[in-house]
């Protein structure tokens, strides 16, 4: 009896070894993507959402008021984050431009967008192909920060760099 109870534990404590490896086996990175991918996203300060990976350039790249340039800081940030994407195969980008919410919709629409087209091309620049990028201009519907501010104004003048995989 003794016996037959040793053997029995002994093989349920092997099948749930055998469950728990299989487990750790399919065990996947979030969204599809490597594990070193998703390092490599972090480090960057990008964070899974339901979008994908997102990344707000606000504080990183602005812009100011009705203004779609960017200098030499916001240039190096944007080819640092491109250099490591490239770097793990990532490839494939969705930038979407954001306003204030001052001005019309349709004026800030299309402000956001030339926002990520001038992100797109800096992206192209530093060795994205420009078919791997989409561009997408959404004014001031989704502010990170109220509009009521000056600094929150600010904030919203961003581009944000969304990865799918």
């Amino acid at each position: 009896m003794l016996n037959k109870n040793i053997h029995k534990r002994l093989f349920e404590t092997t099948i749930c070894i055998f469950m728990l490896l299989l487990l750790v086996g399919c065990q996947t990175v979030p969204s599809g993507l490597n594990a070193r991918q998703v390092e490599v996203l972090k480090k960057n300060g990008f964070e899974l959402t339901d979008q994908g990976w997102l990344l707000n350039l606000s504080g990183k790249v602005l812009f100011g008021f009705d203004d779609v340039t960017t200098g030499p800081e916001e240039k190096a940030i944007i080819t640092r984050i491109a250099d490591s994407l490239l770097e793990v195969d990532i490839s494939q980008l969705r930038l979407e431009g954001h306003t204030d919410s001052i001005g019309a919709q349709s004026y800030n629409d299309t402000l956001s967008l030339n926002r990520a087209k001038r992100v797109s091309e800096l992206f192209v620049e530093a060795g994205f192909n420009p078919d791997n990028i989409s561009a997408q201009g959404l004014g001031s519907r989704y502010p990170v920060a109220s509009n009521d501010t000056l600094k929150g104004r600010q904030e919203n003048r961003r581009v944000s760099i969304i990865v799918q995989p």
